[in-house]
């Protein structure tokens, strides 16, 4: 079992985007080889959600608003609305993020 430390807050939201890469990078190495991935948060906030978010964003083919979605039927706290809101201090650098990928469909509601 390998272990991923990922030192992000929501205090912090800045440092989200220094791991978001890696991390969907590890995820995705990880399903090459038939393996799974533990996401887990400490405090059970929103980090886990986000980083999962941000696997989604790179390596398939959902937008922003459908990884969102798709996060909300996987994980049953994780609340949504239609405008990402529900991202808290982490909704711009996801949404920048997205915008890098081409896929952010919520570019208007920033």
């Amino acid at each position: 079992m390998e272990t991923l430390r990922v030192p992000i807050s929501t205090k912090e939201p800045q440092t989200l985007k220094l791991y978001l890469n890696d991390v969907a990078d590890k995820i995705h190495e990880n399903y090459l080889k038939n393996g799974n991935t533990l996401i887990y948060c400490y405090d059970g906030s929103l980090n886990s959600v986000v980083l999962a978010i941000g696997y989604l964003i790179k390596y398939t083919d959902l937008w922003l608003s459908e990884a969102i979605l798709h996060m909300k039927y996987t994980r049953k706290a994780f609340e949504t609305t239609a405008s990402g809101n529900e991202l808290g201090t982490f909704r711009k650098p996801l949404f920048r993020f997205a915008e890098k990928h081409g896929k952010n469909d919520l570019l208007d509601q920033q």
